[in-house]
């Protein structure tokens, strides 16, 4: 028969052996988890997809400018505008103009136009950030009469409704970003190897994807030589540099909550 005072030491470790893994719990958490896949095409080759998970309530999306001059840019690369704005993780964004040096597409940063909206078809989807919220859809859906606390216009759309897009024809392949969403408040900042835009909007949709995430809508970022990914998480770092300079970024802050 086991005493008193034995159960009571045998119980006061298990407190301590329970506190203790979920103390190392709270320490390893991220709100941004890493996945690489590699997937096969219709094309007959493959890609590697490079993503960046994360939860909306655990996070912050910041648009990040790179200044009005491209010999004297803001950052010197990705890594830096990240780290200087408090981010752990992040991508290119937009597409641009190198003279002069401007968004291409509407671009709010701060409740500031920066770009006003172009006459482009092809660039249906706008990343939307308003009161800590963020929104990810059809421009023409999403954009209010108000200027919002940030927005980024892209595109053009690689899945809609948790369909591939049928409209995308150009067979080039290049090294691609994109960022998108499911259904609920998960989301994925990415990039791509060298791909067709058509054979990507499969890929994102493919079995190997929906072991990370089941994608409803995705809008291609600027890629090719812009093509940039960066997350510094746990000590662990994942680089992709951009081979070009670049005029805007999307980066991931942690979210700072009320009393933390």
């Amino acid at each position: 028969m086991i005493s008193m005072p034995l159960l009571r030491a045998l119980f006061a470790n298990l407190l301590l052996l329970l506190f203790g893994y979920a103390l190392e719990a709270a320490e390893s958490f991220t709100p941004v988890s890493f996945h690489e896949i590699e997937v096969e095409v219709a094309s007959g080759s493959s890609c590697k997809l490079s993503l960046m998970r994360f939860d909306t309530s655990e996070v912050d999306l910041k648009i990040i400018s790179n200044g009005s001059e491209f010999k004297n840019p803001a950052y010197g690369s990705l890594q830096e505008a990240l780290q200087r704005n408090g981010c752990l993780a992040g991508s290119n964004g937009g597409f641009f103009d190198t003279d002069p040096f401007s968004a291409v597409g509407y671009l709010v940063i701060d409740s500031q136009v920066v770009a006003e909206r172009p006459d482009k078809q092809w660039m249906h989807g706008l990343v939307l950030v308003e009161g800590g919220n963020l929104s990810l859809g059809n421009i023409d859906e999403l954009l209010q009469k108000n200027i919002p606390q940030a927005a980024l216009q892209s595109g053009p759309r690689l899945v809609r409704a948790g369909e591939p897009e049928p409209d995308l024809h150009d067979p080039r392949r290049a090294w691609r970003t994109f960022i998108g969403r499911d259904s609920n408040q998960n989301w994925i900042l990415g990039i791509a190897s060298a791909v067709s835009l058509k054979d990507l909007s499969q890929a994102l949709l493919s079995h190997e994807m929906k072991q990370v995430i089941e994608l409803d809508y995705v809008l291609n970022l600027d890629g090719g030589s812009s093509t940039g990914l960066y997350l510094e998480t746990d000590g662990a770092k994942k680089f992709h540099r951009e081979p070009s300079r670049v005029q805007n970024f999307i980066g991931i802050a942690p979210r700072i909550k009320n009393g933390s």
